[in-house]
């Protein structure tokens, strides 16, 4: 079966009018390009967490970056493929990030649990609020008491109470912060290990 794409091979761009243009001629057909997304996504294993539209989506944005920069484009079509790739690869390296710190954060969670002495609730805050402030400075010692203090409280509560406290810049709580503030955590925990 020939590829759809071969009579698309030498688009050319040098405007974001053409690039929209020509983007919308492979759009048309676009089984052979979302096809190739697929598979790349499936092997990264982020198939159910990214679609072959997200990364044509971040590829025609990072396109049209190069060619607001004068960069002009001779293959747009091979160019999808190359930009599509470098997305996933990138898409792929996120999703391992949040999973390594997701599972720091578990580890961590069960350790602060297992820690509590057989003593009183009051007695065994004080020394894990010991342990922490000889370890991190204020501001991680209080995203870690605000994760641990309330039992099951989310990312989101933590942020929305450090926006509250005036601790953080950030007038909302979006992912960026939430990533953010899981680093923050995720370091400081570090730190109380090896110390």
């Amino acid at each position: 079966m020939p590829d759809p794409l071969k009579q698309h091979t030498k688009l050319h761009c040098k405007t974001e009018e053409e690039l929209m243009a020509h983007s919308t001629l492979i759009l048309k057909e676009p089984d052979a390009l979302f096809a190739t997304y697929k598979m790349r996504l499936k092997i990264a294993r982020i198939d159910g967490i990214h679609t072959p539209s997200d990364v044509f989506n971040e590829s025609y944005a990072r396109i049209a970056s190069m060619i607001r920069n004068g960069q002009p484009i001779k293959n747009l079509v091979a160019l999808y493929h190359s930009v599509g790739r470098n997305v996933i690869h990138e898409y792929s390296r996120a999703h391992q990030r949040q999973k390594k710190i997701r599972d720091r954060v578990e580890k961590h969670k069960q350790i602060f649990q297992q820690e509590r002495p057989t003593h009183s609730e009051e007695e065994a805050l004080k020394d894990l609020k010991r342990k922490v402030l000889n370890c991190v400075n204020p501001y991680e010692a209080k995203i870690i008491f605000l994760y641990h203090s309330q039992g099951k409280t989310t990312w989101k509560d933590v942020c929305q109470a450090l926006i509250d406290a005036g601790d953080i810049p950030e007038k909302e709580v979006s992912l960026t912060l939430i990533n953010k503030i899981k680093k923050q955590y995720s370091r400081a925990i570090k730190r109380i290990e090896i110390k």
